[in-house]
């Protein structure tokens, strides 16, 4: 599968190309809800759910059960270096760590695509290396597509292919 990134004038905000993204690829409403999931650059997380919480949800809609949901939650959270933080709620984490509840929770019930709109944007850069690796390592064993916005020259380099988006248009 792909691992690629967009580019685009400043004009163009990040979720309106993820949108862009979506749009044509999907026919029905509930066409491949749960092949998809999104990383977003402002988190999205429950403040009253702790992390575990948190990243369990997309199972919630799988009808995964409970003790399945905790376990495969705290397994995402190991692999994005928080196993001993699943009991805090977002406002006890800080930015860096709230974006990877949000990384795991994308990555939680082993979706086909994932839209990733600045995903290592509130972290340091070795921990930004550490989670796009995760995710190459994510596109390279499981097939997953991976689509990142950013702007991180550094990760963006790392990306295999660009979609540039130019006078409204995806090339």
């Amino acid at each position: 599968m792909d691992f690629q990134r967009l580019e685009g004038s400043a004009h163009y905000y990040t979720s309106n190309i993820l949108y862009l993204v979506l749009c044509g690829k999907v026919s029905e409403p509930t066409q491949g809800f749960q092949s998809r999931q999104f990383i977003f650059q402002s988190f999205m997380l429950l403040p009253r759910l702790n992390a575990i919480e948190n990243i369990s949800l997309p199972l919630i809609y799988q009808n995964t059960p409970p003790k399945i949901m905790t376990d495969r939650s705290i397994e995402m959270l190991a692999k994005v270096g928080m196993k001993d933080l699943g009991e805090r709620k977002p406002a006890e984490l800080s930015g860096g760590q709230q974006q990877r509840v949000a990384i795991a929770r994308a990555l939680v019930s082993n979706p086909k695509i994932i839209l990733a709109d600045e995903p290592t944007g509130a972290l340091d850069s070795q921990t930004g290396q550490d989670i796009f690796n995760l995710l190459q390592q994510l596109s390279d064993t499981e097939k997953t597509t991976i689509v990142i916005v950013t702007h991180d020259i550094h990760i963006a380099n790392q990306c295999r292919r660009v979609l540039k988006i130019q006078d409204g248009q995806i090339h």
